[in-house]
């Protein structure tokens, strides 16, 4: 039941992740703006909503739901953590770590800077955790695969490697949405 330990642990530190700081501001003067995987916040009010943030939530979500079911059948409990992982790790490395600036273009042109302002932002502990858990969900379901069934393994591990790279780029089209038109109005 190692699958449902490792589901359940990647699924609750992915939502947490998601809602935890993705980008520090406090080297740039910028303490009042935080900016998680799930928008941008500062200033009193929403910035900007990040939909790549709602999307790992979601994985999470069915992270838990593929944790209870190893229960009942292990073997396609690990091809769905695997796929899950698959695609939050995919991802957190494109709108995350490789394009962060698609993920927040909206928030950039609000407070008046260029995209040469994300490449000053570090990465913060949401971004982090959220990696981490991904790369942990992908691993735990593979190996989960290979332990659970040693002579059938090759088919469901194609199935979960090709179904997480299709959820994958789904979660990196659907985190690339900028749905706001929200204006900052910086009070004081």
């Amino acid at each position: 039941m190692a699958t449902s330990a490792v589901a359940g642990a990647a699924g609750i530190a992915l939502i947490v992740g998601s809602v935890g700081v993705w980008r520090t501001t406090d080297e740039l003067g910028l303490s009042g703006l935080r900016i998680a995987g799930t928008g941008a916040y500062g200033f009193e009010q929403t910035l900007a909503t990040h939909p790549i943030g709602w999307v790992l939530i979601g994985l999470g979500l069915m992270l838990l739901v593929a944790a209870g079911a190893a229960w009942f059948r292990p073997m396609w409990s690990g091809v769905a953590t695997a796929t899950l992982g698959i695609a939050a790790l995919i991802g957190v490395l494109v709108l995350g770590w490789l394009l962060p600036e698609r993920m927040m273009f909206d928030t950039v042109q609000q407070i008046g800077a260029d995209q040469a302002f994300v490449d000053l932002l570090g990465p913060g502990w949401g971004l982090i955790l959220s990696t981490a858990a991904a790369a942990t969900a992908t691993l735990g379901g593979a190996v989960s695969v290979v332990l659970v069934e040693p002579h059938r393994r090759a088919r469901p591990l194609l199935i979960g490697i090709v179904g997480g790279a299709v959820l994958g780029v789904v979660a990196v089209i659907i985190g690339s949405w900028a749905p706001d038109g929200a204006e900052i109005r910086i009070v004081g």
